[in-house]
């Protein structure tokens, strides 16, 4: 299992960490004391990893899952 310290050179100093049954979540978008604990308190590997995913499967062994919500500032392209 990752250190806090470790984790945190590898996502970034402002990586919010928190485990939850042998995973690790890694909170990216910084979101507040309540998010986290809603997000950890939420998190059920079978519903967060698709059993026929190739990736999911790899990410299921890493351990580890990254939040990442960030609002999407790319701009809308209308088709004509």
């Amino acid at each position: 299992m990752f250190s806090d310290e470790e984790l945190r050179a590898r996502y970034g100093a402002h990586a919010i960490v928190s485990r939850k049954d042998g995973f690790v979540l890694i909170h990216l978008d910084q979101p507040d004391d309540a998010a986290v604990q809603s997000r950890t308190e939420a998190f059920d590997p079978r519903e967060y990893f698709d059993e026929n995913c190739p990736l999911c499967t790899l990410q299921r062994a890493s351990g580890i899952y990254v939040f990442d919500e960030f609002p999407d500032d790319t701009e809308e392209i209308l088709l004509e």
